[in-house]
């Protein structure tokens, strides 16, 4: 019983820094359609419904961002190369939300990428914990350049980062 009442006396007042490097929102086998022989272009949209593993970080008041995300290749294409032009914007699924679509990534013309990945770093890393707050994420996938003739699938993995402080004893 003495350490139960003892250690708490003993941390009041510390401050306790929580740094989490990387937390990955995965969208499993995206289907894109064949674009033919010329150029084509795919949009994609799909929904984050289940943020329950960044409740409490959210309820802690985190500061979390969008530190960007991550495309691969996972069938019908050996590599990501014929991509073009590329944007990822995220927005709350909630339409009464009123938070502004987010552009995280666009590229024109070189795009990087590495066989049948594509990472995807934004200039600025945008706040989240507003469009986490509202309970889901929209997120828009447009794809430019010389498609494959035939269908082919791909992972989206939208990267966060979130940093909190805490004081105990409050």
């Amino acid at each position: 019983m003495w350490r139960v009442v003892i250690i708490p006396s003993l941390l009041a007042g510390c401050q306790v820094q929580l740094d989490v490097e990387e937390v990955r929102l995965s969208y499993r086998n995206v289907e894109v359609k064949g674009g033919g022989n010329g150029m084509g272009a795919s949009k994609h949209g799909f929904t984050f419904d289940d943020l329950s593993a960044l409740e409490e970080l959210v309820e802690l008041g985190a500061d979390i961002r969008f530190a960007g995300a991550e495309l691969r290749a996972t069938s019908g294409v050996d590599d990501m190369s014929f991509v073009d032009q590329l944007q990822l914007a995220v927005a709350s699924a909630d339409p009464d939300a009123g938070l502004p679509a987010l552009v995280l990534y666009g590229c024109k013309g070189n795009c990087g990428a590495h066989g049948q990945g594509i990472e995807m770093k934004p200039e600025k890393k945008p706040h989240a914990g507003d469009y986490l707050g509202t309970g889901s994420l929209l997120i828009d996938l447009d794809i430019v350049g010389k498609l494959p003739g035939k269908p082919w699938t791909l992972d989206v993995d939208v990267v966060l980062e979130a940093h909190a402080e805490y004081e105990l004893g409050r």
